[in-house]
């Protein structure tokens, strides 16, 4: 009898455990300012005598995601995904100058000579996020859920340079690529509604506190999933 009342809970406890996995498709916003004149892009240029002025990269790329999850009840669960944003591309204008001694005269200062660009650039972003979620049942068949968790997620961002106007100046080619991996805080709503036994469709918000140094700034995600409870 002692035996038996110690096992009841923990019965109990296993017997309310589901598992569930997904996959769905997603909207990322992928935005930069690294262009721009105060960004990592033009202080780099500043102390070469480079001033630069420029629009920014912006882009919603549809991309993927897939996850697994367990409920330990009717309320609590944890999940884990892997999501991919898709490649985002964008083109954009921007300009540079310097100051140029135009006559070789010493007692004539220089002047400005200001060039014209274009940009084509390519952002992805892709990792693992893992949630803690809270699960509301509100009407027959709805749920609404509130994640919050840590996400480790990679950027790969490239772009070339081609001039437009004016004449050449000092590293005339702005071309260049950077890749960097951040942790950040994560949190999501879900709207879920189980329109058969075992299965599920889901809308769902991500906001992701990964700034890859500024470059790209906390994507956000806009999912539309298909869910197999089991």
């Amino acid at each position: 009898m002692v035996a038996v009342s110690v096992l009841a809970p923990i019965q109990w406890a296993v017997a309310d455990i589901s598992w569930y996995v997904g996959a769905g498709g997603s909207i990322t916003t992928l935005e930069s300012t690294f262009f721009g004149s105060n960004s990592g892009f033009g202080s780099a240029l500043a102390p070469q005598g480079i001033a630069v002025s420029s629009e920014d990269f912006k882009d919603d790329p549809s991309g993927w995601q897939i996850f697994g999850g367990v409920m330990f009840n009717e309320n609590f669960g944890l999940v884990v995904k892997y999501s991919d944003s898709g490649e985002g591309k964008d083109q954009w204008s921007g300009s540079a100058s310097e100051l140029v001694d135009t006559d070789m005269d010493p007692n004539t200062p220089p002047v400005p000579v200001v060039t014209t660009y274009s940009f084509d650039g390519k952002a992805q972003v892709d990792g693992w996020t893992i949630y803690a979620a809270q699960t509301i049942p509100f009407a027959k068949r709805f749920e609404f859920t509130i994640e919050g968790g840590l996400t480790r997620q990679s950027l790969d961002f490239a772009w070339t340079s081609n001039r437009i106007s004016g004449p050449p100046i000092q590293n005339d080619n702005f071309s260049g690529s950077i890749s960097d991996d951040e942790w950040g805080w994560a949190i999501g709503t879900i709207l879920r509604y189980k329109f058969v036994k075992h299965f599920a469709m889901s809308g769902e918000v991500e906001y992701l506190a990964t700034d890859f140094d500024d470059v790209i700034r906390n994507p956000m995600k806009y999912n539309v999933n298909l869910e197999f409870h089991f």
